[in-house]
């Protein structure tokens, strides 16, 4: 299971950098869907929220560096 919190948290943020450099109706549909995933995810295992969170936020730092140097070239 943790590895499919992980994808679905990849997932959503790819779909919010897409959302932000294209504003494309499909990538605001399935980032929807993926953020109810990941609530429900968070839900289910609600003793390990934390662990979520650290790898969430590690995550999202790593795809904005990157999604930064994307639109610096």
């Amino acid at each position: 299971m943790h590895i499919i919190g992980l994808l679905s948290i990849i997932l959503i943020m790819v779909f919010i950098i897409l959302l932000v450099k294209f504003w494309e109706i499909w990538a605001v549909i399935i980032g929807i869907i993926v953020a109810l995933g990941i609530i429900g995810l968070i839900y289910e295992h609600r003793d390990s929220v934390g662990e979520i969170l650290k790898v969430f936020f590690g995550i999202m730092i790593i795809l904005g560096i990157i999604s930064a140097i994307i639109s610096a070239l």
